[in-house]
């Protein structure tokens, strides 16, 4: 089975993790991650989540979005600061499960992906 890497963006579920060429300057905080904690990166209604295993946690930061909400586009960033690469997960039972994606050293940028209400001329968060 080939490994995906990712190269400028890849989709995953309902995210969309961009290659990015450094942080903001304003309007982040970084999250200090605990050993043994995974990083989740969003949470589903069905309860599978999209992760970066704990094993991979002392190769990155996390960096939240300040006020962000499950409407918002942009959710947070990643830095993956080794060589080693680290790896966002999802798991629910196939064939209903997304493939890993493997993040070489970089800067991502994580959105959630968004859809439009016709009805309710809203924008809202996207499930899968």
């Amino acid at each position: 089975m080939e490994k995906r890497v990712i190269k400028e963006q890849a989709a995953h579920g309902e995210l969309l993790i961009e290659r990015v060429d450094g942080l903001p300057e304003s309007g982040i905080t970084r999250k200090e991650l605990s050993p043994g904690e995974h990083v989740v990166l969003a949470h589903s209604d069905s309860g599978h989540h999209h992760y970066i295993d704990s094993k991979y946690v002392p190769q990155v930061e996390y960096h939240t979005v300040d006020g962000a909400r499950d409407d918002t586009c942009v959710r947070a960033f990643l830095v993956v600061t080794t060589d080693n690469e680290a790896v966002l997960s999802h798991r629910k039972p196939p064939p209903y499960d997304h493939k890993d994606i493997y993040l070489p050293k970089g800067i991502y940028r994580i959105k959630r992906r968004l859809a439009y209400n016709p009805w309710t001329e809203t924008w809202g968060r996207t499930s899968d």
